[in-house]
């Protein structure tokens, strides 16, 4: 098959695990996890603030962004979402009503710590620089790369947020493929030689420990374009000669839990039985 369109989280999902992204491909997109739908949360909140103090420079009364998080977990559960096995015994009604308090959590923590510190940006046209869709086209590789990015703020710093059940690497902007290819198409949409890159994220843990982490700075330059483009011309040969490998099985996204393929996988499978971590 012949590909010339590829988006940011499709090369990741590639990446990661091809095997994945055949299923994607074939069977559809996969209903999201609570993991994602908590993650959602929080990002409804951030950007719901974000659009607005782009051109305020005021923050959100902190229940405005509460609301917006509970509003979204609540939104999601009226689609479908995945549960694993554990979940489904509990109750569908129990874990939203968990799922949307934790990411309430997420969503207070992140108006009380993260959100004060950052001001976003406007585009040329005067438009919040948040939830930009932008694309490029690498000659190169045949293909053209596109994707959504989650906030400029007026210093030009492309900043992506995360929620996590743990604190980041200290190195996980370093080597974060995201940021990577937000650089490279900031560097071709501005001409920008080195992309200014960050990394925000809100933790709030199993224990229910809920907390910033230090914002994380990075750069991207010409050296790292040129291995990004690279990266992404294998990832699209690979593609177009369907070769999906499948993932390490002891890699913590092959479960139930976060992965909604993982039943239909026949590389999951272990006899009569699978694995339930």
């Amino acid at each position: 098959m012949k590909v010339d369109r590829l988006s940011i989280s499709s090369a990741r999902m590639f990446a990661r695990w091809g095997e994945q992204y055949r299923f994607k491909r074939e069977v559809g997109p996969m209903a999201p996890g609570i993991a994602l739908v908590r993650g959602k949360g929080l990002d409804a909140a951030a950007n719901l603030n974000n659009e607005q103090k782009a051109k305020t420079r005021i923050d959100l009364p902190l229940e405005e962004i509460e609301a917006a998080a509970a509003d979204s977990v609540e939104a999601s559960f009226h689609g479908q979402v995945m549960l694993t096995p554990d979940e489904r015994q509990l109750g569908a009604q129990a874990v939203k009503d968990d799922t949307k308090d934790r990411a309430v959590r997420l969503a207070r923590r992140y108006r009380d710590a993260v959100a004060p510190r950052i001001q976003p940006g406007l585009l040329p046209n005067g438009e919040p620089a948040v939830q930009a869709a932008v694309s490029a086209s690498l000659p190169a590789i045949g293909l053209e790369l596109y994707g959504v990015m989650d906030l400029q703020d007026e210093a030009r710093v492309i900043r992506d947020l995360k929620s996590s059940g743990k604190s980041p690497n200290r190195d996980a902007a370093e080597k974060s493929s995201q940021l990577s290819m937000y650089g490279l198409l900031d560097h071709i949409l501005t001409g920008a030689p080195t992309s200014r890159l960050a990394l925000d994220t809100v933790v709030l843990t199993d224990g229910g420990k809920c907390y910033a982490a230090d914002a994380q700075e990075t750069t991207r330059g010409p050296e790292e374009h040129v291995a990004m483009i690279e990266r992404l011309g294998t990832i699209k040969n690979a593609i177009e000669r369907e070769i999906f490998v499948p993932t390490d099985p002891d890699n913590w996204a092959c479960s139930p839990r976060f992965c909604g393929y993982y039943e239909q996988c026949r590389y999951t499978q272990r006899g009569a039985s699978r694995p339930q971590s």
